[in-house]
């Protein structure tokens, strides 16, 4: 008799919701919400399934059809990008339409394409690699400052990961440029740090037995690294701690 009751009773926006995600490729279903932006994340819903469906272009046109001032309108293609994991001219013409989510849209393809690439690298094609990179950051970003960057933070975190299992050694950098090498180093750690729970603490810790040893890191939990990577790891480790100390309050 209650669930009678309730099913008799006025629908609530939260009720026509979770009633129209259930169909989520149908946009219909999100017309009765009357809460704006409980009906903007309906239809950005809607036009992602249908995208992922195979329709890009039909959920392209839902998100095309929600009102400019929809808080949800520019997100609507920068999901639909990501669902489709689209890259090059297609995630180009996708977040060209992405708003104030376009530079983010076509960072996560630069970043696709570049991991996608970065994952066949061998050693000895590290700079080859770069190169290529580089031009396709280019091609995805008109700024050079912003292509720079993605590029930058893209190549951090290849060396970052990098046979992780293995100590960090001249190898794992290749013939990378030195800031690059060190910079991966530094986010290794930090990445070992993080993956363990464990607070930065530890890492200003070892800035006082400067030069940290390997065997000091692996006590302290520190991703270990080989004879032949000692100067760049000795010469991160300076960093890290000229930079901590720096920012401590005085």
């Amino acid at each position: 008799m209650l669930l009678f009751l309730l099913g008799c009773g006025p629908q609530t926006d939260a009720e026509r919701y979770l009633k129209a995600i259930a169909e989520p490729d149908n946009p219909a279903g999100c017309e009765p919400i009357t809460d704006d932006w409980l009906a903007g994340e309906c239809r950005a819903m809607a036009a992602t399934a249908t995208a992922e469906h195979g329709d890009v272009g039909g959920g392209l046109a839902i998100c095309e059809e929600m009102a400019a001032h929809d808080p949800w309108r520019d997100e609507c293609f920068f999901l639909i990008s990501d669902r489709i994991t689209a890259t090059g001219p297609q995630a180009a013409e996708i977040c060209g339409r992405a708003g104030r989510y376009q530079d983010r849209c076509l960072g996560h393809a630069f970043g696709r394409e570049g991991r996608e690439r970065l994952a066949s690298v061998t050693p000895g094609e590290e700079r080859e690699a770069y190169r290529e990179l580089r031009a396709l950051s280019q091609s995805y970003f008109d700024d050079p400052q912003t292509a720079g960057k993605k590029l930058w933070h893209l190549m951090v975190e290849f060396i970052a990961s990098r046979d992780i299992e293995a100590p960090f050694s001249a190898a794992t950098c290749g013939g990378l440029a030195e800031n690059l090498c060190r910079t991966g180093f530094l986010t290794r750690i930090r990445f070992s740090v993080r993956d363990a729970r464990g607070a930065e603490q530890t890492l200003h810790e070892l800035c006082e037995v400067l030069p940290v040893t390997v065997e000091a890191a692996a006590t302290a939990g520190v991703p270990a690294w080989t004879p032949d990577a000692d100067a760049i790891v000795q010469s991160a480790w300076r960093q890290f701690c000229g930079n901590a100390a720096h920012s401590r309050p005085r």
